[in-house]
């Protein structure tokens, strides 16, 4: 596999971007992000997806062309494939928005802009859940890659949250290098006995779109206050309290630490948007899907590893989540 600068190149060319100047790569898990500046187009954001089910960033861009006005994401301007040797590349092209990532500016701003800030995301959430998409996302989003159970990163790959839960469990069966196997077994063992609870997705019949990756390392906020929603990459047809996953994930590890950001961040989007928490056994829901979502940590993100075992045996031991970070 070609690396970073290889891939740039290719897809530059494939998309006509000529840079004024060097390329800086941005943070991303899960691609290549780098902040350019194009002669034609001006600031732009270019991500290159090279692993996993790279189809997503194609995905994203159509959803995103079509998702309600009060949704406010990035303009994404052009999207495409590029292709060199070995190498199969998708790539999208978004206009550079200025400010920076909601979990970078919390800390300089006050309350009332944190609070502000979270009750537009609440609204936005609402907006994009009562959104009901028409039939050529809904085939775009229902399209995915044949998916290989006997291979992690295939598995790894298709979704940021290994549902429905046989995912997880081949993932389990295949084992993690490094990973104690009681502990695995333990993880499998608590699914299987929250696998009734397993929700239903890629169902338009049942639920609409969520956008499935939600953390405050993707909501950009800019001088004004107004909030944007990033990264439509992960979206998916799932039930909206999938949207709290990685929010609890992060409340469950500031209440240990005696922090209180995402324990509010979670109360005041429940005192905007109540029935996000009204699904019924919310809490053995949640505890499902952090224990699927852990798996999957440990093969993409093998330098958070000790964070995420501890949560790990800390949902085997049913001690997740923390008290006081649910509004229930």
């Amino acid at each position: 596999m070609a690396d970073r600068i290889d891939r740039l190149r290719l897809v530059c060319a494939a998309a006509g971007l000529e840079p004024v100047g060097e390329p800086r790569q941005a943070l991303s898990w899960s691609n290549d992000a780098w902040l350019l500046d194009d002669r034609r187009r001006g600031a732009v954001v270019l991500r290159i997806g090279w692993r996993g089910d790279v189809d997503r960033l194609e995905r994203e861009a159509v959803v995103s062309a079509h998702l309600p006005a009060g949704v406010r994401r990035p303009e994404v301007l052009a999207h495409g494939r590029a292709a060199g040797g070995d190498l199969s590349l998708t790539w999208s092209l978004s206009r550079r928005l200025a400010g920076e990532v909601l979990a970078t500016a919390w800390a300089s701003l006050d309350a009332s802009a944190r609070r502000s800030a979270i009750a537009e995301l609440a609204r936005m959430l609402r907006e994009l859940h009562r959104w009901r998409p028409p039939d050529e996302v809904v085939a775009r989003l229902r399209a995915r890659p044949a998916l290989r159970l006997d291979r992690v990163d295939a598995i790894v790959g298709s979704d940021g949250n290994l549902l429905p839960v046989g995912r997880a469990l081949a993932v389990a069966s295949l084992g993690v290098p490094g990973i104690d196997a009681g502990l695995l077994a333990a993880a499998v063992a608590a699914i299987e006995d929250l696998r009734h609870l397993d929700p239903p997705v890629d169902d338009a019949h049942r639920h609409g779109v969520v956008h499935g990756d939600l953390h405050l390392h993707n909501l950009w906020v800019d001088g004004s206050g107004a909030l944007t929603i990033m990264d439509f990459e992960w979206v998916r047809l799932a039930p909206p309290v999938l949207e709290l996953l990685r929010l609890c994930d992060s409340a469950d590890e500031d209440a240990l630490a005696g922090r209180d950001r995402h324990p509010a961040v979670l109360r005041w989007i429940a005192a905007c948007y109540p029935e996000l928490f009204e699904a019924d056994q919310l809490v053995p829901r949640l505890r499902l899907q952090s224990l699927t979502y852990a798996i999957r940590d440990l093969v993409t993100s093998p330098e958070e590893r000790l964070v995420t075992v501890a949560r790990l045996r800390r949902l085997v031991d049913g001690a997740w989540p923390a008290p006081g970070t649910l509004p229930v």
